[in-house]
């Protein structure tokens, strides 16, 4: 479809009641077997993949998560067929505000960002349709983990490593926290489980105030709504560190200097396409945005496309609090109006949801299943299918460029039966499945360089970014390379800085005596007193081998002759 005419842009002539329905204001209806055929198809839409014949929406004022089922099978959702999956009835812990929620392997995980700020995994054990009983909901990550507390949960996603990325937007943390269950027991509340993967401190010209949406891209990358600046931005952790906050790791793809801004952003979707959709609450408009010329943005008019305009007479999304991408040109959207589900579909193919047979209402009643409604999710089992297994840490990261270093891989998810193959730059090595969450590989022989490390098992793979470093032992002082340190090494060192023609030692990090990554007059001089006038002796790795702390210096092209 065309991108944004200028006349949509800036236009605020248009009366307020076009702009902001009331929610009194009643919406336009279609008949019952209207309504049950839109409802069938999109609850057996191929498109989708999967049959989705519920749906569960928190309420952040009844503090309350209802279920949303086709119990009849008739394909309308009624009054009759919402229950409560979890709410303050049960012996668990009384909600403060539920603001989100997410399928996670059999659970569904739910955000409290009011009193509590904790997540919790809500699961029905008994299969009687709610987690109201008896260890049914526990707590995911809250204030007993050892990490850090969140001040106020908002966002949850799923990442393409599997991790668990979550958005707070509180007054004293603003921040994206990743979580990681490496143990299998259920939450993230154990040592190293959870960290900071973006927060104040990251390079960037303005800021992020109030991180409230999240969502996560095929890519490995995160995107990010700032609500309080109307920015979209992309999070990418280049260097390797599970940190987004480096020099160019995060960047943005959408604020208000593009076609519409965005009075409140206030939830975010990405298609299996890696289109970005966005909504802004406030009027219910839904843009979508493609970098089609490749410029990390989405800033230029044609790559903002509108998807729904909530200001138009008729539009049945005014007040959208949440909305789930469900397939191609598909997304049902939680509007807080009609207290309701609404479904949006591309039927001509314009990419766009604008005609009014485009949109319908699945569920609506007035405020009494929903007061205010505030997230919405499928069923935990038509989620995202959970990533096999997740890399966390590379220990060591130091290893003899001739091979042998046994190096230790920590993550989840690996079973003994898996055969998993790691490449240390570009030779690889088969590695041994020690536990669910850690292998064992022997670094192979290979030049001293700094080197990617890619896991694989054939199917997943896992790329960390120069994670190990190979070089050769060696003793600093020892420049001939023959095992001791005497006259013969600060006169083979000066030679090679000052007599033509002298041969070059094998390791020139050895005559660094200073460790200052330079070879100079000085090394010499260090090591002489050394040897004859009581001077401090050679910076480590001294007196035995071992690997440069600080491998920026002149380097080991090959091992010494004898190595102690």
């Amino acid at each position: 479809m065309p991108p944004f005419a200028p006349s949509l842009r800036n236009d605020r002539s248009r009366p307020t009641a076009l702009r902001r329905r009331s929610s009194a204001a009643p919406f336009p209806r279609v008949s019952t077997m209207t309504r049950a055929v839109l409802l069938s198809a999109l609850l057996l839409s191929p498109a989708a993949g999967q049959t989705l014949t519920e749906w569960f929406v928190a309420d952040s004022a009844d503090d309350r998560v209802m279920r949303l089922s086709d119990l009849d099978g008739d394909g309308v959702l009624s009054a009759s067929e919402a229950t409560v999956f979890y709410d303050d009835s049960s012996d668990g812990p009384d909600l403060s505000t539920p603001n989100h929620l997410l399928p996670w392997n059999s659970s569904l995980l739910l955000s409290d960002g009011g009193t509590l700020d904790a997540i919790f995994a809500l699961t029905d054990l008994n299969g009687d349709g709610d987690a109201n009983d008896l260890g049914e909901i526990l707590p995911f990550y809250d204030d007993s983990s050892a990490g850090p507390n969140l001040s106020s949960p908002n966002g949850l996603t799923i990442g393409a490593d599997g991790a668990l990325y979550v958005a707070d937007d509180g007054a004293t943390v603003r921040a994206v926290f990743r979580m990681v269950d490496l143990n299998g027991d259920g939450d993230a509340l154990d040592a190293d489980e959870v960290s900071v993967f973006f927060d104040e401190s990251a390079l960037l010209a303005e800021p992020v105030l109030d991180p409230e949406s999240i969502a996560a891209a095929s890519d490995g990358s995160i995107v990010i709504g700032d609500t309080a600046t109307g920015r979209v931005l992309r999070l990418r952790d280049l260097d390797g560190d599970g940190t987004a906050l480096g020099a160019g790791e995060a960047t943005v793809l959408y604020d208000n200097s593009g076609p519409v801004p965005l009075a409140d952003l206030d939830a975010i979707q990405i298609d299996d396409a890696g289109r970005v959709y966005v909504v802004d609450e406030n009027v219910g408009t839904i843009l979508r945005l493609e970098d089609l010329n490749g410029d990390g943005d989405a800033l230029d008019s044609a790559e903002v496309f509108l998807f729904h305009d909530g200001t138009q007479p008729g539009a049945l999304v005014s007040d959208a609090n949440d909305f789930l991408w469900v397939g191609p040109g598909q997304l049902v959207v939680l509007d807080g109006a009609v207290d309701g589900l609404v479904f949006l579909e591309d039927l001509t193919g314009d990419g766009a949801a604008l005609d009014p047979s485009e949109s319908s209402v699945l569920f609506e009643d007035g405020g009494v299943a929903f007061s205010t409604p505030s997230a919405i999710a499928v069923p935990p089992e038509m989620g995202p299918p959970p990533i096999g297994w997740v890399v966390t840490a590379l220990t060591p990261s130091i290893g003899d460029a001739a091979g042998g270093t046994t190096v230790q891989i920590i993550g989840a998810g690996w079973t003994l039966s898996s055969t998993v193959t790691v490449e240390f730059g570009t030779v690889s090595a088969t590695a041994t499945v020690i536990s669910a969450t850690e292998l064992e590989v022997i670094a192979p022989a290979q030049l001293p360089a700094l080197v990617d490390v890619v896991v694989t098992d054939g199917v997943q793979t896992a790329v960390l970014p120069g994670a190990f470093r190979a070089q050769h032992r060696f003793v600093r002082g020892d420049v001939t390379g023959d095992g001791t340190i005497d006259l013969a090494d600060p006169i083979a060192l000066l030679s090679h800085l000052f007599v033509p023609g002298s041969a070059t030692p094998t390791c020139l990090d050895a005559g660094d005596t200073n460790d200052n990554d330079q070879l100079g007059l000085e090394d010499g001089v260090l090591l002489l007193d050394y040897l004859f006038g009581g001077g401090p002796a050679p910076e480590a790795p001294f007196p035995t081998s071992g690997f440069d702390p600080t491998p920026l210096g002149p380097g080991c092209a090959t091992a010494p002759a004898v190595v102690p």
